[in-house]
């Protein structure tokens, strides 16, 4: 599937305030996620912002789904190149990164349910990192404790 679906939409917003929370490193926080609980067929949609001073994008995205608990759920570790997109210094954006959990709908990437030895319902969570083209790498941030249910 298209990289360029994984991340389904960046807003961009360039702000000139606040010289310290722009860093050569990339800075990264997690913002919000669609629900708490989802399942077989339902869309998962994460926020993320994101900040740089050289705003030098795109880069790379790095997803891993961690579930507390359940050692078998190694398999949903991914790297996405970001789509292009307008940059300037002291950049500052919003990603947003979208998958169907389980299933297939044609357009949505998707997110594989964790394995069977996880039980029917899990409590995850997931962690991101972004990269920009220089090779700076952010810190990794978690997303809040979603329940992914397969039914």
């Amino acid at each position: 599937m298209r990289n360029t679906i994984i991340i389904a939409l960046i807003s961009l917003v360039v702000i000139s305030c606040g010289k310290d929370k722009f860093t050569t490193k990339p800075q990264l926080t997690f913002k919000k996620v669609n629900n708490d609980v989802f399942g077989t067929g339902q869309i998962m949609e994460f926020t993320l912002g994101f900040t740089d001073s050289e705003g030098d994008f795109p880069g790379k995205v790095y997803i891993q789904r961690v579930t507390p608990g359940c050692a078998a759920d190694t398999s949903f570790k991914v790297i996405y190149d970001m789509p292009e997109f307008p940059t300037s210094s002291n950049f500052e954006g919003d990603l947003k990164i979208i998958y169907n959990l389980g299933s297939n709908d044609g357009q949505t990437p998707i997110m594989l349910l964790p394995p069977e030895e996880c039980g029917d319902t899990s409590s995850c969570y997931l962690r991101f990192a972004i990269e920009d083209k220089a090779g700076n790498k952010s810190d990794t941030i978690n997303s809040s404790t979603i329940i992914l249910i397969n039914n």
